[in-house]
């Protein structure tokens, strides 16, 4: 399985696009509404919010220990008086200013929720949010409006989803991306693939790219997005044998499918397990749109023709690859 390891510094996307906390008071730290901030107040745009059927009591040792082990620094702590009791705001000098929240009551009206739950495609998420009884929210604050850059938004939230792991227990039912509209049910693998920040494997990000990926297949920037992936991709085996191990990396491949009377192809993320004769071998991370596809967790074979995108971490932490994953964000 694909493991992304955090080292201290990659902590500095948060910095690249918003800027750093100047003031934090019991009004911001609530998860308010975007455009409802008054001047004076501190924007917090970008969260991970996690349902739940039963309450928690957040202390400030639970708040310091999720973020030590999500970055490797130890933050100042601070209580912040809600209506729930006390909440928390969390910042070091070399990590990112946090706000842990917790509600011990329902997010929001019984409308407003099922509203919510109607409009999610998993029934069991749904389910979820319809009969959460409170909730635990991780949020990045800053003092300025989400950021417009999709990449970087999907950076923020990776990091967001590494502290808000610690707080995935038995009553942990949904876990939501609010601004990007996505939430899934709690399984077993969930509380590991948020510290991993393995977010493209837990909400499937490949089933929503699919379509567009497949209804901007002449678009120039793609297929010059997919000779780069392809004309690199010696780059990313090197780097796979180096690592030394399966699921040091992931990479997209085409796959085409006839059902129905008709034909059709997917691209599909799965993690590195191996590569000879001119063929990568994986584990399939993301469950297919057609029936007929090979299901997520399945081991396949793909020709290294057949390959459009990937990605991996360098011995620095950098993200390298994903060449049509950035073409297609940069489009939302």
């Amino acid at each position: 399985m694909f493991y992304l390891v955090c080292g201290v510094l990659v902590i500095i996307v948060l910095f690249f696009g918003m800027k750093v906390l100047r003031k934090v008071g019991p009004k911001q730290a609530s998860g308010v509404a975007p455009g409802s901030q008054s001047q004076d107040e501190v924007f917090t745009p970008v969260y991970v919010l996690l349902f739940r059927n039963a309450p928690i009591e957040l202390t400030e040792d639970m708040v310091r220990g999720a973020y030590e082990k999500a970055f490797e620094v130890t933050p100042r702590v601070k209580g912040v008086p809600t209506s729930d009791g006390l909440s928390f705001i969390a910042m070091a000098p070399k990590g990112p200013p946090l706000a842990f929240i917790r509600g011990n009551r329902p997010r929001t009206s019984p409308e407003a929720t099922n509203r919510l739950a109607s409009e999610l495609r998993d029934p069991a998420a749904a389910k979820g949010v319809r009969e959460h009884t409170s909730w635990i929210s991780v949020e990045a604050i800053a003092n300025e409006p989400p950021p417009s850059d999709m990449q970087l938004l999907q950076k923020i939230q990776m990091m967001l989803s590494r502290a808000a792991s610690s707080f995935v227990d038995k009553n942990t039912t949904v876990v939501m991306l609010p601004l990007t509209s996505r939430a899934v049910a709690v399984n077993p693998e969930t509380k590991t693939q948020l510290f991993e920040m393995r977010l493209h494997a837990l909400f499937n990000y490949g089933n929503a790219d699919n379509a567009v990926f497949s209804a901007g297949m002449s678009d120039p920037a793609i297929d010059k997005a997919i000779e780069e992936a392809q004309r690199r991709l010696p780059e990313y085996l090197l780097a796979m044998r180096d690592a030394g191990k399966p699921g040091a990396g992931i990479f997209k491949a085409k796959f085409v499918f006839s059902e129905d009377g008709h034909s059709g192809s997917e691209y599909i993320w799965m993690s590195y397990e191996g590569a000879d004769d001119g063929k990568l071998h994986g584990v399939i991370e993301n469950d297919p749109v057609a029936t007929s596809l090979p299901k997520k967790g399945s081991r396949v074979t793909v020709r290294q023709s057949d390959v459009v995108d990937w990605f991996y971490l360098d011995k620095n932490n950098k993200p390298v690859g994903m060449f049509v994953e950035r073409v297609l964000t940069g489009k939302h």
